[in-house]
């Protein structure tokens, strides 16, 4: 029976791999020229950075720019908080979890993956909830995501998982299980998320080329208490309006 489950997993192995490689470079989704900024939402827009930290009618959402330029240009503007589309997971709050738990966070998914491939999706969800933490919304990203690994990239991890170390010794590089699930599920995480490690300039032990980090961020806005407290109403939960 070990025999048989490890030439199943080692077949599904292969498969899994070839269809990774003809999945085209997620590189675009990090060089795209639109960025999302953090605007202030108060009656009157403030041009000075201190003056909008001690208003108390200021509160702030984020808008999606076609170019940085074009975001520096706007009025309403307060920082540029990613490279890419607004999405989900565009928070301090998130950003933050994102920045904390940079080289910790995919044993956490992981965990819940394991999970949610033996009591199912909504495990996987309240896992994802204990486990990390993420606002609603950013977290039924994770947990779509958690679902296209398994669909996609189950048998590479798998296999990974018995014969391989976590990441490869050579400088930090992807495994096959993790560039599986960015070649085959990061378009629709990002299209979802909007905000990951790469798209929000927070880099980890994985090497990646300059050209895909975010570097239009400012600073580590996140982590301004002022945000923190004067966001915007969390987007909802895509859920609720599905069919």
């Amino acid at each position: 029976l070990t025999l048989f489950i490890l030439i199943v997993v080692f077949i599904g192995n292969l498969v899994n791999r070839a269809r990774m490689r003809r999945a085209p470079s997620t590189d675009a989704y990090y060089t795209m020229p639109e960025v999302c900024a953090i605007v202030q939402q108060s009656n009157d827009i403030i041009e000075n950075h201190s003056n909008t930290m001690n208003n108390t009618n200021t509160t702030f959402a984020v808008k999606t720019f076609d170019s940085e330029e074009k975001a520096r240009e706007d009025p309403s503007v307060f920082m540029v908080a990613q490279c890419g589309e607004c999405g989900a997971c565009t928070n301090p709050h998130d950003v933050s979890i994102y920045d904390n738990t940079r080289n910790e966070l995919f044993a956490a998914t992981k965990k819940c993956a394991v999970r949610s491939l033996v009591w199912g999706r909504k495990t996987s969800g309240k896992c994802m909830d204990r486990e990390v933490g993420f606002t609603p919304a950013c977290n039924e990203c994770w947990v779509d995501n958690i679902v296209c690994d398994l669909r996609y990239c189950f048998f590479v991890c798998a296999w990974n998982s018995l014969f391989m170390a976590l990441r490869r010794s050579n400088g930090g590089s992807l495994n096959a299980c993790t560039l599986c699930d960015e070649k085959r599920c990061g378009p629709a995480f990002i299209a979802c998320a909007g905000a990951n490690r790469r798209r929000t300039g927070i880099t980890t032990d994985i090497d990646r080329d300059d050209e895909t980090v975010c570097r239009a961020v400012d600073g580590e806005w996140w982590e301004i208490e002022k945000l923190r407290e004067d966001w915007h109403v969390a987007l909802p939960n895509r859920r609720n309006d599905d069919p």
